[in-house]
């Protein structure tokens, strides 16, 4: 098995261990900006630090970009991109849809990728070139062949505030279109199920690179197509647009 997917399925492991023994038994989380939904708690702390801890200590000269810890720059060749904790609300509420996601790219090109949901004990893993799997088994996109035979997942600001309408707009539009868009609250694990066929596409607004990377490696390596771009408008920020080959110019229209 390929050393850096070693890491990553291993650091992966220790965080799904500490997401599963603090789940339900949150008694202390504090807001990390004045939106109240965008919660922070120990468990995404603890979570982090486990994991440089354990990438650090087999790569000790790789580089770190980590949700909460910010960036640890040591390497330009090999950057660590980790979210402790994606569904951080999900969580909080005692909602089991929460996933690690740890990505490593290797002279900026994603090269590694892992998304661990603990509470179904389901790890999916790639490798450049190499596939897509869950659990050991290959996974691949859907073969939905137009919009109307899809399931789609947007992941959009919480917020509302000038730019929200056209958010909305979208969602209603793609709505229409096809089987119906869900919202999940974890980026990460939409596009695990959409790298193993669960659903058929998924848009973000102003994700960050921690949400998806992982995530894109994954949907890539299992046949699947990404865009990323800003609107026409240069209004609702940057854009990806991930899905199957069949559909996907249709869900970037």
């Amino acid at each position: 098995m390929n050393t850096y997917l070693k890491t990553a399925l291993s650091s992966a492991q220790v965080a799904g261990e500490i997401l599963l023994d603090y789940f339900n038994k949150l008694h202390d989380s504090n807001n990390k900006s004045v939106n109240f939904r965008d919660i922070v708690t120990d468990v995404d702390l603890l979570s982090e630090r486990e994991i440089i801890k354990n990438i650090l200590k087999k790569h000790p000269n790789h580089s770190i970009v980590a949700e909460e810890s910010g960036v640890k720059f040591k390497n330009e060749k090999y950057k660590w991109y980790i979210d402790p904790l994606d569904g951080t609300v999900n969580y909080a509420s005692g909602l089991p849809l929460s996933v690690i996601s740890i990505a490593l790219t290797i002279d900026d090109v994603i090269s590694v990728g892992v998304i661990f949901n603990p509470f179904t004990n389901e790890k999916y893993y790639a490798v450049k070139d190499k596939g897509a799997f869950m659990n050991g088994d290959k996974v691949h996109v859907s073969n939905a062949k137009d919009m109307s035979q899809s399931l789609i997942v947007a992941a959009f600001p919480n917020e509302t505030n000038s730019l929200s309408t056209g958010y909305y707009e979208a969602f209603g539009r793609v709505n229409n279109a096809t089987k119906g868009v869900l919202r999940l609250g974890s980026a990460a694990l939409a596009l695990a199920y959409l790298s193993s066929g669960a659903i058929d596409g998924f848009w973000g607004v102003n994700l960050k690179e921690w949400d998806y990377m992982a995530g894109i490696l994954l949907v890539e390596e299992a046949g699947g197509t990404y865009s990323e771009y800003h609107d026409k408008n240069g209004q609702n920020g940057e854009i990806v647009v991930v899905s199957n080959p069949n559909i996907h110019s249709s869900l970037v229209d």
